[in-house]
């Protein structure tokens, strides 16, 4: 070692501005081996005595194979070592790879290695080493972080946009590509420019400008925005939610979250028009039953009916018939249509009971037939009778029976709804129809007072029975007493109560199972409410016990049912759902927002290592590796040129590992736009890179016609290169590969381009898994490579809306087919 000590004694002694190259071991934090030509040990800094738990006097002097590599490597590091110095090559050197070392006492762990080599003669050279143990666990443990992350998104039932500051997509899910009606899978939109998608997709909005306005708006405000309501023009309702991302008071992105609460709406306009019509019916039944006065009940109906449906004017009448046994109307409510000063006299003497016996009319069609009427063109409807001069126009009619039993006792008229009528109307309209003819039957018989009762109890326990039945809660609060008057028994089994349990809830035991906190608020609510003078739809949410001892979360939607005689409200009425899972959606979507941000921290952390850590001192080792073999080889042992070509061979594999890693992650993040490519053009110039390799195994490549598509032309030359890289390099010993590249037939819009090869092939059975990152079907040393090529093939392919396949046998090489479009449809490059 006598000349290899010389040079580091130089080495150490050269002037240094600094400290000198002795104080740059001592206080290096990685591990640093000096090698000599040999493979002797020089020098060991204290991080490595640290690393590898040998003090440097140990170290000194040992081969560094014997010392620290593991001893199925050895071989490999002294020919490279050996090759080095023969020929001056040295892959590894200048390069950053990752290996595996052994610390005193045999234990292996993951390091990160650099070498390269330094100035004199004879050779000396400098390792690198780190152990990254640590750091390939929290890798792992990242990626499958993400994954988790985006099976989530995916399955949520939600429409979910996440964008970065500069308006790039970052996640999405199908059900946004669905919504928005976007030809194009969900990772596909990933990282690309989506800053026009408010104009894309106004379209598809009732209030198209005031969609752009506020997504414009909310983008500049920067300010959360939570359950915004907009409404499509296929009538869906969606509620929608803004959220800005921030991370240190810096601006990183927002999410936007849609969810189609259309069902939700209908149950809300169903509740109230179903509170309407049952309050109608209660206060009509009551008035009548505390003074017979019919027209005073149906006025009160006709005004409700009117009201729900939106009508311009009816009547509510009763069927009488004349001498001659004819049918005819006496109205007990009317509409005052009345349109000159002879009408107007009429009216003021005989309304609202007033006779029509014309039976060649809509309404007498229903007097004939005793069936409904829908006239939505009442002026071509043959049943129609005309107008008078000055009548108020009729554009829909609807006329309705009104039965009790098989008899014909009432008739109810419709006119002038918006957009017409239908039979969904007639039969939401069947309790009202019950409620008249009760009305009616009871006006005509005071001795069927009694059986009246019992029929509108008989409808009451009806609306009650439905109420109890219904997939939500259903109460009335008294405010003056300020408890429950009355609950249905749904919150029972809603709250996993048994049947016998449900017969004996009662509504008053309510605000008992209400969580005490959200109680109070309720009761605040409430205590506001009876200062109330205008009829008002208010909502509130409020967690509710399970018997199980868990809170449900309900949704409740009330107005004022009842006021008293100063207009102050004395009763409301409510309707609760159950809206836990919403709840818990939303929970999980602030989950996802942090775990995204840390995600997008890590992987820039990592893209930069990667870029540059791992990479600047890979390209030292390659480069001093390279020195040391081209003037100090021929002063090495066998076992020296064999490890400095081994070393030189590792930096080799570690640089070609990162390049792919780093190609890998770049097809989508990366990609450039999609222009025209021409294929043939593209393997033309692969082959032409290729030539040495072409010649020097005498290979023979078939090249077919192939066409040209819209792609992204660097990535299809990474394609097909690594495509055809492989077919040159798994051939059969003692053979010439014959490597053949056609385009066939496919489907519609799409081409099939074959690259088959005479090589040594696969098992079938290993057809996916060789687009598998890191997946080898052979040992390292057997073929070149670092089991990413056809991870990426497969990434590029994808990324291009097609698909790649292989095929083989281990006779009869290998068949690689990839099926691209010849245009991107809507994509966004």
């Amino acid at each position: 070692m006598g000349h290899q000590q010389s040079s580091l004694v130089t080495l150490f002694n050269t002037p240094d501005p600094q400290h000198g190259f002795r104080a740059l071991l001592e206080v290096a934090l990685d591990a640093i081996v000096i090698m000599t030509d040999q493979g002797f040990i020089a020098e060991f800094n204290p991080a490595a005595e640290v690393l590898f738990g040998y003090t440097r006097d140990e170290a000194i002097g040992a081969l560094l194979a014997d010392l620290i590599v593991p001893e199925e490597l050895r071989a490999a590091h002294q020919r490279g070592l050996e090759h080095y110095l023969a020929t001056g090559e040295g892959p590894v050197l200048g390069k950053r790879i990752e290996i595996e070392a052994l610390r005193k006492g045999g234990e292996r762990f993951a390091g990160e290695l650099a070498i390269t080599r330094l100035p004199g003669e004879p050779p000396l050279f400098m390792a690198y080493l780190r152990d990254i143990s640590s750091r390939l666990k929290s890798a792992t443990a990242l990626q499958s972080s993400k994954a988790r992350l985006a099976t989530l998104i995916a399955n949520l039932n939600a429409a979910v946009l996440l964008k970065d500051e500069a308006h790039h997509v970052v996640l999405t899910n199908q059900s946004f590509c669905n919504l928005f009606q976007i030809p194009l899978a969900p990772e596909e939109l990933v990282g690309q420019s989506y800053s026009q998608s408010s104009d894309h997709c106004k379209a598809l909005f009732a209030d198209p400008e005031g969609f752009v306005a506020g997504v414009a708006r909310a983008l500049e405000l920067r300010e959360p925005v939570l359950n915004e309501e907009l409404t499509l023009t296929s009538g869906l309702v969606l509620e929608r939610d803004y959220i800005p991302i921030f991370f240190e008071q810096s601006y990183q992105g927002h999410l936007w979250v849609y969810r189609d609460i259309t069902e939700r709406k209908q149950i809300q306009r169903t509740l109230q028009q179903d509170k309407e019509l049952t309050t109608a019916l209660s206060m009509a039944s009551q008035q009548f039953l505390s003074d017979c006065d019919i027209t005073g009940a149906f006025s009160t109906l006709l005004k409700s009916l009117l009201s729900l449906t939106e009508c311009g004017y009816g009547f509510l009448g009763e069927v009488l018939r004349d001498s001659d046994g004819n049918p005819y109307i006496k109205t007990h409510a009317l509409t005052n249509i009345s349109w000159n000063e002879e009408t107007h006299a009429l009216w003021d003497q005989y309304a609202p009971n007033l006779e029509f016996k014309n039976l060649e009319t809509l309404f007498g069609a229903v007097l004939t037939t005793g069936k409904p009427v829908i006239a939505n063109d009442p002026a071509h409807d043959p049943r129609r009778g005309g107008l008078p001069p000055g009548h108020p126009p009729l554009n829909h009619f609807l006329g309705l029976p009104i039965f009790r039993g098989s008899e014909l006792i009432g008739i109810v008229g419709m006119a002038n709804r918006p957009g017409g009528f239908d039979q969904a109307l007639i039969d939401y309209l069947q309790p009202f129809l019950a409620a008249c003819a009760n009305i009616i039957s009871a006006y005509r018989d005071a001795a069927a007072r009694t059986e009246a009762v019992r029929l509108l109890s008989e409808a009451n326990h009806f609306i009650s029975q439905i109420n109890d039945t219904a997939p939500m809660l259903i109460y009335l609060y008294d405010l003056k007493q300020h408890r429950d008057l009355y609950a249905n028994r749904s919150i029972a089994a809603l709250l996993g109560y048994s049947a016998e349990e449900c017969a004996a809830f009662q509504g008053r035991e309510l605000a008992g199972v209400i969580h005490p906190e959200d109680r109070l608020l309720l009761r605040n609510r409430f205590r506001l409410l009876r200062g109330y003078t205008t009829d008002e739809r208010l909502d509130f949410e409020c967690r509710v016990l399970e018997k199980s001892g868990g809170w449900r979360w309900f949704h409740s939607s009330y107005a004022i049912f009842q006021r008293d005689a100063s207009g102050l409200p004395t009763q409301i009425l409510g309707a609760a759902v159950d809206v836990t899972a919403r709840k818990q959606a939303e929970e999980s979507l602030l989950d996802i927002t942090d775990e995204l941000r840390r995600s997008n921290q890590a992987l820039q952390e990592f893209a930069s290592i990667a870029s540059h850590d791992l990479k600047e001192p890979l390209r030292k080792i390659q480069a001093f590796g390279g020195r040391l073999k081209a003037k100090e080889a021929a002063r090495l042992s066998t076992d020296g040129q064999d490890y400095l070509t081994r070393m030189v061979s590792a930096t080799e594999r570690m640089q070609a590992l990162i390049d792919d890693l780093l190609a890998y992650s770049r097809v989508t993040s990366k990609g450039q736009s999609f222009v025209e490519v021409n294929l043939g053009t593209v393997v033309y110039e692969v082959l032409s890179d290729l030539e040495v390799r072409v010649v020097s195994s005498g290979a023979q490549v078939t090249l077919g016609a192939l066409p040209h598509i819209e792609a992204d032309a660097m990535q299809m030359r990474q394609l097909f290169q690594n495509l055809l890289c492989n077919a040159l390099k798994f051939s059969r010993p003692g053979s010439s590969p014959e490597v053949s590249v056609a385009a066939k037939s496919s489907r519609p819009g799409y081409v099939s381009i074959q690259i088959a090869d005479n090589g040594i092939g696969f098992a079938p059975e290993h057809a996916e898994r060789i687009f598998e990152v890191f997946e080898r079907l052979h040992g390292m040393g057997t073929y070149e490579g670092t089991g990413i090529g056809l991870a990426i093939c497969r990434r590029i392919a994808e990324r291009h809306g097609g698909t790649i396949e292989a095929s083989s046998s281990s006779s009869a090489g290998a068949v690689f087919t990839v099926e691209l479009p010849l245009q991107q449809k809507g994509a966004l490059a």
